[in-house]
């Protein structure tokens, strides 16, 4: 028997499930251009998310590729100019921020030899009324600008003490802040101010020091148990390389400075570097010793030269009376205002030609060490040693201590070097107490090789 199946009903159910409405031309239209809508949207957020991560990227690069200097003094300057030249170098983007005399100098065209890559922002102009930005906030408004490092100058003056102490408490550099002293004893006032202005970043920096006596000093006077790296100073870098190319060279240095100031090979040239006071005191003591000379050995005055260069911030009473003794001493002893000086920018780069360089403290001594000059005399006058005391907080020149270049109070003892340096000229016999300063000077310098400032810059590309 035939059973006869009725799909009636399965039929019937399964039209009804594969009905759909139809939808008019009009709708169809409105979903398509829904989907377009939509495909639109995701494609904009897709590209700006695209867009955003690459300025991003692009502002993360620029940010570790910028580099950021501060420095307030000439002496700031010298230090941080070789590390900022490393830096420029090695592909960085380097701009520094200028102020005091570092600044006047930059101004007045003495620095032609500035790298052009170097982006300089100068603090306001003084007396000039259309600049509405006070120095404090000239530095302000550059340092907090994101940057990847921030280099900063040490100095002992007031107002670059205060520059620094700016710079190193509100910087936003994402690897932090180096402070490179340029001899000693500069970072001190920094130092000891900002646990007072930022007590959270007092241990932050980086100090870099020229050699032990710098990094002893910081034990010492402060409270800093932050990093302390001897790396020699940059500032004297140039001079190194030049000493340590060869003996002719040293010569030829020799021979262009005493040739440009009218200097005979058998006179001895006494280079008295001036400072901010107290210069008077010690060039009354050099002609004092000079006359004291002429008295006991008949010595003709045109044996000695005594070449005075006054410091760009000396007052005009002590240039003054600088002048009067000038013009006071016996002629052809001392000059000071000669075309010649022209020649050469600073103190510094008259050492070479001398014999005998004395001063009160200015690091010109110490290029005169680095020169190997037998005569670097630091004369310890009541005055200089107070000025001394405030601007180092010490109560003897390091090198002094060290046994590394001559110290008088006297005409007498200044009398005694002369001798000592005249002798060691004309016959190149080296008495005991000369070859005693010649080894402490050897001892000083063997931190100076010519590459602190690629040691700096190592320092902070590892960071």
């Amino acid at each position: 028997m035939k059973v006869k199946k009725n799909y009636s009903g399965l039929m019937a159910r399964t039209e009804t499930f594969n009905c759909m409405p139809k939808l008019s031309k009009y709708s169809k239209v409105i979903a398509f251009r829904g989907i377009l809508l939509l495909v639109f949207f995701q494609v904009v957020l897709l590209g700006l998310h695209f867009i955003r991560h690459h300025i991003s990227n692009d502002e993360d690069d620029m940010v570790f590729k910028s580099v950021f200097g501060v420095v307030s003094d000439t002496g700031s300057w010298n230090t941080l100019y070789p590390v900022l030249l490393e830096a420029v170098q090695d592909g960085r983007q380097v701009e520094v921020h200028m102020s005091g005399a570092s600044a006047r100098q930059f101004r007045a065209g003495r620095m032609p030899h500035l790298d052009p890559r170097l982006r300089v922002t100068l603090e306001p102009k003084e007396g000039n009324v259309d600049d509405k930005e006070t120095s404090v906030e000239r530095l302000a408004s550059f340092i907090v600008r994101r940057h990847w490092v921030t280099v900063v100058g040490a100095s002992t003056s007031v107002e670059g003490s205060l520059g620094a102490t700016l710079a190193l408490c509100t910087s936003k550099a994402a690897s932090g802040s180096l402070l490179v002293e340029d001899r000693y004893a500069s970072a001190l006032p920094t130092l000891q101010s900002i646990p007072t202005h930022c007590p959270a970043r007092a241990h932050a920096p980086t100090i870099c020091v020229s050699d032990r006596i710098a990094e002893s000093l910081i034990a010492s006077h402060t409270s800093f148990k932050g990093r302390v790296v001897v790396t020699g100073a940059p500032m004297f870098d140039r001079e190194i390389q030049l000493l340590h190319s060869s003996e002719s060279a040293q010569a030829n240095q020799r021979r262009r400075v005493r040739d440009a100031l009218g200097v005979q090979e058998e006179e001895l040239l006494v280079l008295l570097a001036g400072q901010s006071a107290g210069t008077t005191e010690v060039l009354q003591v050099v002609l004092d010793a000079v006359k004291l000379l002429q008295t006991e050995t008949l010595m003709h005055k045109a044996q000695v030269k005594v070449l005075v260069r006054p410091h760009p911030r000396a007052p005009a009473e002590d240039l003054q009376a600088v002048r009067a003794l000038t013009l006071a001493a016996p002629l052809g002893l001392v000059f000071s205002n000669t075309s010649a000086l022209a020649h050469f920018a600073t103190s510094d780069s008259l050492v070479p030609g001398a014999d005998v360089v004395v001063s009160g403290y200015s690091t010109t001594n110490y290029y005169a060490i680095l020169w190997k000059v037998p005569g670097v005399v630091y004369v310890g006058t009541e005055i200089l040693k107070k000025k001394f005391w405030k601007d180092k907080h010490l109560d003897m020149v390091p090198e002094v201590k060290e046994g590394a270049a001559w110290e008088v109070t006297t005409p007498e003892t200044m009398k005694h070097v002369i001798n000592h340096v005249q002798t060691y000229m004309k016959t190149h016999l080296v008495s005991p107490q000369l070859e005693n300063i010649f080894n402490a000077q050897e001892r000083l310098c063997k931190y100076h090789d010519g590459f602190a400032a690629k040691r700096v810059w190592a320092i902070i590309s590892s960071s």
